[in-house]
């Protein structure tokens, strides 16, 4: 690809990225359609290309787990409870809004909703277990007389039940993260063992950017889409307002499943990560008692870079991995070099085929 058309994919894509943030920061979008609309609407604004080029950095580890999933082409998501932002996904709440939103629930609600818990209903959905347990600590004797204008019981459990929610949402998602770029300094230093690591080019099939999967007996949904920086954290306060009130009062307190309000918490990040140029696929719906790590065969390996300072025998390790997956797969990487070029005046990484 020539200078020219690295820099017009550049433009198109921060146009979209552009464009994909306004669309989710448009309320009216998120409350009106439904979900497929949405969907629909996403799928057809993606950039006008068909493939795309992202790349993910790798640290070589001791166990060999890295090399084990390129030779069976397979990515990991993780938790992003797991991530190394302490800030990645974790939204912006206004207590005080939740608190007033339990002031509203009738006091019936509430007695009819920890009788059932404490005998052992089934409210929905068995992974919701861990929210109700707040409940349980309200005194048996208080139970019938418990009224949500009294501020203590509101103070104990409004910071708690925000926790756990937080806590929920979270983990309902496992993220794969990856970037625009092969060539920065900071991703090589920081995620690629200071280029004693491997950079592996993915290619990203955008008409599969919505995809399905098999695991754990059931459909999961994986979905790919740049991160989205900004200089706020994406408030949920609405959001978990909203599942508040759904786990007490809605109908068999099962939690709305939404992809939207699941797509701003995730894709939100501080402006201070913008030159990561980050895309994420992701795939839902999880639960708190499953694995924080699982892996997925989407999508598929296009080249592997090994980094400038690798040493030889992790070089050989990786050529042997790449002679295994193709082999394997029946598919052909490339494998490259990249080069840290002295006789240029700027910050410059360039990368050869080996």
């Amino acid at each position: 690809m020539s200078e020219i058309d690295v820099l017009k994919l550049d433009e198109q894509l921060d146009n979209y990225r552009n464009r994909l943030q306004e669309l989710l920061q448009t309320s009216q979008f998120l409350e009106s359609d439904s979900e497929e609309e949405k969907i629909r609407i996403l799928t057809s604004m993606k950039p006008p290309i068909n493939h795309l080029a992202l790349y993910k950095y790798y640290k070589l580890d001791v166990d060999g787990y890295v090399l084990h999933s390129i030779r069976n082409n397979m990515i990991t998501l993780t938790s992003p409870s797991l991530f190394n932002d302490p800030y990645d996904s974790l939204f912006y709440v206004n207590r005080r809004q939740v608190k007033a939103a339990q002031k509203e629930i009738p006091p019936q609600k509430i007695i009819e909703f920890i009788n059932a818990r404490k005998n052992g209903m089934d409210l929905g959905s068995k992974h919701l277990n861990f929210i109700f347990d707040s409940f349980r600590k309200i005194p048996e004797e208080k139970l019938q007389k418990i009224s949500l204008s009294d501020e203590m019981t509101i103070d104990r459990n409004t910071s708690e039940l925000i926790s756990l929610i937080t806590t929920y949402l979270q983990n309902k998602v496992r993220i794969s993260c990856f970037s625009e770029s092969f060539a920065s300094p900071l991703m090589w230093a920081h995620y690629a063992d200071s280029g004693k690591g491997i950079c592996v080019e993915y290619d990203i099939q955008l008409d599969k950017m919505f995809h399905s999967f098999e695991h754990g007996g059931y459909t999961m949904s994986l979905c790919c889409f740049p991160v989205l920086y900004s200089t706020k954290r994406y408030d949920a306060t609405n959001l978990v307002e909203q599942t508040l009130l759904q786990i007490i009062c809605g109908p068999n307190n099962i939690l709305d499943q939404d992809l939207l309000k699941l797509l701003k918490m995730t894709l939100f990040k501080s402006s201070e990560w913008s030159y990561e140029k980050e895309w994420r696929i992701f795939a839902f719906p999880f639960f708190p008692n499953e694995p924080s790590r699982i892996n997925s065969t989407f999508p598929t390996i296009k080249s592997i870079i090994l980094g400038h300072a690798m040493k030889q025998p992790q070089i050989e390790l990786v050529k042997e991995t790449v002679r295994s997956l193709n082999d394997k797969a029946g598919i052909d990487v490339l494998l490259k070099r990249a080069i840290i070029d002295t006789d240029d005046s700027d910050y410059t990484i360039r990368v050869v085929e080996e």
